[in-house]
């Protein structure tokens, strides 16, 4: 590793740069951007609706106006996708059938649908099976499905997974895996050939995850690529309405929280049958990826590529909260957005002259399971084995003046090195995360279908350490967003936004990229790196 850091550091001084031409970035411009893609009359971006093709049409007037050449369908910057989208109507309903009687679930009141779609009608109801967590994690040697056959039958599941206060390796301890991730659990079942998924509030389930939020989380319509449908029912269910799965059996509800306290829990069938009769709101869609190109000025090395990207969709119109029913999506990710377009300005109008090709991905369909950034690394633009590295942006503190860094996915690849030394030049500290909030944190954003693919990638937010706030102050004001601003109409423009912290970070991730596109050395994975053993699975991403 210190050959390859010399190497790429040496390659670096020697190329045909000069610090004294790079350019600053612009905070009236970053507030710009900002305030257009965040207001209101965007209607939230969501995929496919008009306030996304609003953003997308304002986004290729900038890249026009600078002219950067266009790198999406014929001639134009824009990857069109198709889509399919299911919304759930108030008439679906769950049934369950019991010896004497029946009872109707009401859908969004008692029940929520996790993915929805005509795939997913039971019209005669089948048997139920519960099975723990619904995890197999050979790792762990441990399987809730070992002792149970859940083919043609619906599984009733636990949310979470287990931990030990004790072992920190087994399930990382009290820190979430992906195995808790309901997509994840959904996806075991329907292997082990089960037709349904019931998952049920556990003891140990996250306690800042209401019901009332998961309302919020699934009142949006299901969006997925047309190939990815299948015909398997995913559920949530209230505390009351779980209950009640277990009334006729001779283990209550109880008595499994029970079992889940004291790390003995069995699966079992349950006296119930299960049908879902739905009616949905269907249709089929386009949307797209906006791509665009800077061509790179040396002869050999133009024909190799940096991709930096972010994703400019959001939820769009959801459930009201305050008289307030627009998830605008603002540091999610319109500030992400801006820092993309104010770099794209200062490459095009600098005398700079990138040694690489940059290429300019601003994806849609993130906030439904990373959909375009998946799609583009399927149809890709440019060749995958061509593109030395993709650099995320998604969401920023913006809290004010910031003294280091997280580079999410650094230490996978020669990426850790490019950083470091930019992060050094810079005057910023970087942060190292433990690898179990790493792991979960790369996963949940676009650079998670480019790692897939085999492309080095990395997410860079802000740090811990502020020059104005204490940083147990920064943790808890970071905790208090995600728990009360994240994903819910207030991630607006009203909140407070410190544009010269926007600033320097876009003229930080501004001359990282600059050092992407300039070395001579590559850019490669670490034997270590997680994709290469166990994590980085298909079933295992999800938007954010």
């Amino acid at each position: 590793m210190q050959i390859k850091h010399f190497i790429i550091v040496f390659l670096y001084l020697f190329s045909n740069l000069s610090a004294q031409g790079i350019p600053k970035s612009n905070k009236d411009s970053l507030y710009n951007y900002t305030n257009f893609l965040g207001q209101d009359c965007l209607k939230g971006r969501a995929t496919g609706s008009e306030g996304l093709k609003l953003a997308a049409k304002y986004i290729v007037q900038k890249f026009n106006n600078w002219h950067i050449s266009k790198a999406g369908a014929n001639n134009t910057y824009l990857q069109r996708i198709p889509f399919h989208s299911s919304q759930p109507l108030e008439k679906s309903t769950l049934q369950l059938s019991f010896a004497n009687q029946k009872i109707h679930l009401l859908i969004n009141k008692q029940f929520l649908l996790i993915k929805s779609g005509i795939q997913t009608y039971i019209p005669v109801p089948v048997k139920v099976v519960f099975a723990g967590y619904g995890i197999d994690a050979p790792e762990y040697d441990y399987d809730d499905y070992r002792n149970i056959n859940v083919s043609g039958k619906i599984v009733v599941l636990l949310e979470g997974e287990p931990y030990s206060s004790t072992d920190s390796t087994f399930f990382s301890g009290k820190i979430k895996t992906l195995y808790s991730i309901p997509e994840s659990k959904i996806r075991t079942a329907f292997a082990k050939g089960a037709i349904g998924t019931i998952l049920i509030p556990s003891n140990r389930s996250d306690s800042t995850i209401t019901w009332k939020k998961q309302q919020m989380a699934y009142s949006f319509e299901h969006v997925s690529l047309p190939q990815s449908s299948s015909s398997h029912l995913g559920v949530f269910l209230n505390r009351k309405s779980a209950a009640l799965l277990f009334s006729s059996s001779e283990r209550t509800y109880a008595q499994v929280l029970a079992w889940e306290h004291d790390d003995s829990l069995t699966s079992f069938e349950l006296d119930v049958e299960i049908a879902f009769t739905g009616s949905f709101k269907q249709r089929e869609f386009k949307s797209s990826n906006i791509i665009a190109i800077l061509p790179g000025s040396d002869p050999e090395l133009k024909n190799e590529f940096v991709i930096i990207g972010s994703h400019y969709d959001h939820l769009g119109i959801g459930k009201t909260v305050k008289n307030d029913s627009i998830y605008n999506g603002v540091l999610d990710n319109a500030v992400g957005n801006a820092v993309l377009l104010e770099i794209a300005r200062m490459f095009s109008q600098s005398k700079l002259s990138p040694r690489r090709s940059i290429l300019f991905i601003l994806f849609t369909g993130e906030e439904k399971g990373l959909l375009g950034s998946e799609y583009y690394t399927k149809h890709p633009l440019v060749p995958l084995d061509k593109t030395i590295a993709m650099v995320n942006i998604d969401g920023l503190s913006a809290l004010g003046k910031f003294k280091s860094l997280i580079g999410i996915g650094a230490r996978y690849s020669d990426l850790g090195i490019v950083l470091q030394e930019t992060a050094s030049e810079h005057g910023y500290r970087l942060e190292r995360l433990q690898e179990k909030y790493l792991k979960h944190l790369f996963a949940r954003s676009d650079q998670l279908s480019f790692a897939r693919s085999g492309v080095p990638s990395i997410m860079i937010t802000e740090g811990f350490e502020y020059a104005k706030f204490k940083r147990d102050t920064v943790i808890s004001r970071t905790i208090n967003w995600f728990n009360k601003i994240y994903h819910s109409p207030f991630d607006d423009l009203t909140q407070p936004i410190d544009y010269v912290a926007i600033k320097n970070y876009t003229d930080f991730i501004f001359a990282f990229c600059n050092r992407l596109a300039n070395t001579s050395g590559k850019i490669e994975w670490n034997k270590e790196a997680p994709f290469r053993i166990n994590f980085l699975k298909p079933e295992e991403g999800h938007g954010d």
